[in-house]
């Protein structure tokens, strides 16, 4: 089993985590992506800033990916993050799980979100078009992603 936490500044490409996911005995390769939000309730976004909390992030994002491999039979499980200064449309989090099991494979990638947005420490502040600061609240970003996911699954 391979796992890896990403974090860092720089864009990430899935399509490459996705190749390393990708083994004989995998049949199913789950990928998430979240990107910068365009517009967010209403107002147009022009960038977001990711501030992490230093070594606490990382060692964090480690602790959900070591959880979900113990958890779930995968073959594969790579968990990206960035942060500083993004634009709108930019790349911000992804996930990439590979597994013998598509059930499994979805499963495991929406704990793994639930883990991540519970525990892994991370702070967003908005700036609209017209130049406005606000941060995201936690709490607001789950909820809505709790209602989407499960219309998904």
């Amino acid at each position: 089993m391979k796992g890896k936490v990403i974090l860092g500044e720089e864009d990430f490409n899935l399509e490459e985590l996705k190749k390393q996911a990708i083994k004989e005995e995998s049949t199913a390769v789950v990928t998430y992506s979240d990107i910068v939000q365009k517009e967010r309730e209403g107002v147009n976004v022009r960038t977001l800033e990711v501030r992490i909390y230093e070594g606490m992030t990382e060692n964090e994002m480690k602790r959900v990916k070591d959880e979900i491999i113990k958890q779930f039979d995968i073959s594969f499980l790579a968990i990206v993050q960035r942060y500083g200064l993004l634009e709108a449309g930019e790349n911000i989090f992804g996930i990439v799980i590979s597994a013998s099991d598509k059930e499994e494979a979805l499963e495991a990638g929406v704990n793994c979100l639930d883990r991540f947005n519970s525990y892994v420490p991370l702070w967003k502040k908005e700036t609209t078009i017209e130049g406005e600061e606000r941060w995201v609240e936690k709490a607001d970003e789950l909820h809505s992603l709790y209602n989407r996911m499960v219309k998904w699954i």
